[in-house]
């Protein structure tokens, strides 16, 4: 089971990855973290119905994936991709994979579309993350 996280995966990839994920991911967040509060929003999901005790463990989740998982991950020469939303393999999805809505850092920055062309037809590395 540990595969499918990325703070397990990593040592094991032997090649440069790019990586295109929210810091604040739902599915840890609500099968993981077995909190409910998230509802469909603009731009992925959103935390409005979320209770202060409930942001707080979603806050602390976000922490220690910025803290610990980031670093390592650039450590190892992988790129990152990370948008402080709320969503789940939203790579996938047309409307974001190519939106100006979805760009790191703080809607400034590059979006998925171009860090993926760059990665894989450039070679580019790439560090995205919000903060």
């Amino acid at each position: 089971w540990k595969c499918i996280y990325i703070q397990f995966s990593y040592p094991t990839l032997r090649y440069p990855v790019l990586f295109v994920e929210a810091s604040y991911d739902q599915y840890v967040i609500s099968s993981s973290m077995k909190i409910k509060c998230l509802v469909d929003g603009d731009s992925g999901y959103s935390l409005k119905n979320c209770s202060q005790a409930e942001l707080n463990a979603i806050e602390y989740y976000r922490t220690i994936y910025i803290n610990n998982v980031v670093p390592n991950l650039l450590k190892e020469g992988h790129s990152l991709w990370s948008i402080s939303c709320s969503w789940h393999a939203e790579i996938i999805n047309s409307t974001i994979y190519d939106s100006d809505k979805q760009r790191v850092p703080k809607n400034e920055g590059p979006t998925i579309r171009s860090v993926v062309e760059s990665f894989v037809f450039e070679e580019k590395r790439t560090i995205a993350v919000d903060s």
